[in-house]
């Protein structure tokens, strides 16, 4: 489906999809404040005394007088740029949305941050060693006295990221003749339903030439008990006998 998509020309698609209809609605949120701050290693670089407080924003769907959910509908073209596609999702085209709504705004809140703007809520993931390092050493060139200042903080940073397990943006140089890949086993197949019965029927196959092995060898050894020593897979037998000088000489041909 997405390599359709992908070919599918921009009118098509939203002569296709424009009038697809959106639901649209509401929310009423609510903001519980933690009342102590909370550990910031940022707090150094926050403007007027500001501080960090861990915060849980809850959203509820606005109401209509009588508890139904205040919900009203819009074509996709109205929400959605149709001219744009950003990806794919499985089986869902993705597209740029024209302007905010209350599921969006309910889910970015986290990302966003009064002093930085944007910013990943994992605060160790905001900044990699590449990155700290580069940090430290402009920071000691540009302004000892600002370096000196924030040693402390640098120095908590440092033990945070060497402490991650998962340390973001980090390159693992992997001696290449000492390395051993193993591919784990999975519940799930790789293969497609038609390689799967095709190794099936070769498994059948090779347990039918083995079964036809076994008898074969039953066969040769019935044929040793009976006296019979030649080969029985020869296709021509031609047979010389006498010793004498005689220029006449009898040939048996058989099998």
């Amino acid at each position: 489906m997405q390599a359709i998509w992908s070919m599918e020309p921009p009118d098509q698609r939203y002569m296709r999809l424009f009038k697809v209809l959106i639901p649209q609605f509401k929310a009423e949120r609510k903001l519980v404040i933690a009342s102590t701050p909370s550990e910031d290693p940022f707090s150094q670089f926050r403007t007027d005394g500001k501080k960090k407080y861990e915060a849980w924003l809850h959203g509820e769907v606005s109401r209509k007088p009588d508890g139904k959910p205040d919900i009203t509908y819009k074509q996709l073209v109205e929400v959605a740029d149709l001219d744009t596609i950003l990806g794919f999702k499985g089986n869902y085209m993705i597209f740029p949305l024209k302007e905010h709504n209350a599921l969006t705004e309910l889910m970015s809140a986290p990302y966003i941050d009064d002093a930085f703007g944007a910013m990943d809520p994992d605060q160790l993931s905001n900044i990699n060693l590449e990155e700290y390092a580069k940090y430290i050493c402009c920071l000691h060139d540009e302004d000892p006295e600002k370096y000196e200042e924030l040693k402390p903080v640098l120095k908590e940073w440092l033990e945070r990221l060497l402490a991650d397990p998962l340390r973001n943006g980090d390159e693992i140089i992997v001696p290449t003749d000492s390395l051993f890949i193993e591919m784990l086993p999975s519940d799930k197949s790789l293969l497609e339903d038609f390689k799967l019965k095709h190794r099936e029927w070769d498994v059948m196959k090779v347990k039918a030439e083995t079964r036809e092995m076994e008898l074969e060898n039953l066969r040769l050894a019935a044929r040793l008990l009976e006296g019979q020593l030649d080969d029985p897979d020869i296709d021509k037998r031609i047979v010389l006998e006498g010793n004498s000088t005689q220029s006449g000489i009898s040939i048996d041909t058989g099998e």
